[in-house]
């Protein structure tokens, strides 16, 4: 039996190296901490964009594997096409093509609608379908959530749970967290995310995090794995005001 399972969405992938630019793939917590086990003891099952559905599905066919689990909840009205089943999408102002793997919430899919053009006119069907069931069906799918992650704490209680969304609307908000991972990336980007540009942005770094507070967050995680049950408080993490601060954080010259 393998030592360590870890599935979810971003926040638990490893991205190849090829993708990034050098050095910066060494910044992911994941990566890190399959460094501390023996070649192939620590495995990610996780991938970007994906939904709860399918990471959960990748849990119940792997989590027997290994003797610890790690499992990060993702947002609860996410849209996605992992496995190479994304859909084209073209900027109107810049050209820029690429293909797209999730729709996160409704602003997210309205962001996509008015900037870009998508074959079949993907992102504003998702759209029209996320209104239409935001009101009578709300509730019905955040219990959907609770339901998975009870049943996996059912199936696994020894798995560790982290809210990579909102504890409450996740399942995870019995759990003890008072806050989740993307309160840490909207604290690192908050102050600047409405100015990065549109033609040349690319995410630098592995699950969201800089340097510093992936290690911040593998020191939680890692304490996890120990037994310990440690809050996460946002304030301990690093907060930027200026894309030249950001970068520099991340060695990214330009």
């Amino acid at each position: 039996m393998k030592k360590v399972g870890i599935f979810g969405d971003s926040y638990t992938e490893v991205w190849p190296l090829a993708s990034l630019r050098q050095g910066i793939r060494n910044n992911s917590w994941v990566l890190q901490l399959q460094q501390e086990y023996p070649a192939g003891e620590c495995i990610t099952h996780g991938a970007g964009g994906s939904n709860l559905a399918w990471s959960f599905r990748k849990f119940l066919e792997n989590h027997s594997k290994y003797e610890k689990v790690i499992f990060v909840v993702t947002n609860l009205h996410r849209w996605s096409f992992p496995e190479g089943k994304g859909f084209k999408i073209r900027h109107r102002s810049s050209g820029v093509e690429m293909v797209y793997h999730h729709l996160s919430n409704v602003s997210h899919a309205e962001f996509l609608v008015k900037e870009w053009d998508s074959e079949n006119d993907i992102p504003q069907k998702i759209l029209d379908y996320m209104v239409w069931m935001s009101n009578p069906c709300e509730q019905f799918i955040t219990d959907q959530h609770t339901a998975i992650v009870h049943y996996i704490k059912t199936i696994r209680p020894d798995a560790i749970i982290i809210p990579g969304f909102n504890p409450a609307r996740t399942g995870c908000n019995d759990l003890g967290y008072n806050f989740c991972l993307c309160d840490i990336d909207n604290r690192e980007t908050h102050k600047f995310y409405k100015d990065r540009g549109i033609k040349d942005w690319v995410d630098p770094r592995p699950n969201h995090f800089s340097p510093r507070t992936t290690s911040w967050i593998l020191k939680h995680i890692k304490g996890r794995l120990a037994g310990e049950f440690i809050q996460w408080y946002p304030g301990d993490t690093e907060e930027f005001n200026t894309w030249k601060d950001f970068n520099q954080a991340n060695g990214i010259t330009k």
